[in-house]
């Protein structure tokens, strides 16, 4: 499998917003065997249940599961023909909940897992024959976040509208 670099700033914006993913940050950063490079979904889901005493569904699990693999953590492999659902992880888990959650206990955490920044691309815009502006966006900007931008600079404008 190609090794993607992490997205951090995914990770924590995961972290921040989903009770099953903080609880499985929490997880990771205190598991024990660190050496599995694929992980049973159904086996890690009872693991969190047992030890965290926290009520994770499975589709809950599987949808964060999905989300590190946006982040470049690893590949969801959904289970076919009898195999089980499972993650297989690009880096190690416990340094991405390490990373994620700030705690350092093991040395070189974090310094193991590269952040990967957004790309981003620059546009020029003239706006008038002796004004040219610049901006910056991601190279995969979303309609609704250009139309969020677009809508951005509609209030920059100190005049009414009107003429």
């Amino acid at each position: 499998m190609r090794t993607r670099k992490l997205r951090i700033d995914v990770l924590k914006r995961l972290d921040s917003r989903y009770r099953t993913a903080r609880a499985l940050f929490q997880f990771l950063s205190t598991a024990t065997d660190d050496k599995q490079a694929v992980e049973n979904v159904d086996r890690m889901n009872a693991r969190m249940v047992a030890e965290q005493r926290i009520a994770i569904t499975r589709p809950q699990l599987i949808y964060v599961l999905r989300m590190l693999q946006a982040a470049g953590c690893g590949k969801f492999v959904h289970g076919r023909r009898g195999r089980p659902s499972r993650f297989v992880w690009a880096h190690s888990p416990h340094d991405i909940a390490q990373a994620v959650t700030g705690k350092t206990a093991r040395t070189g955490a974090a310094e193991k897992i590269s952040v990967m920044p957004t790309p981003m691309i620059e546009h020029s815009y003239r706006l008038r024959p002796d004004v040219t502006i610049s901006v910056s966006v991601p190279l995969n900007i979303t309609c609704r976040e250009a139309q969020r931008l677009a809508e951005f600079v509609g209030t920059l404008s100190f005049e009414d509208g009107s003429r």
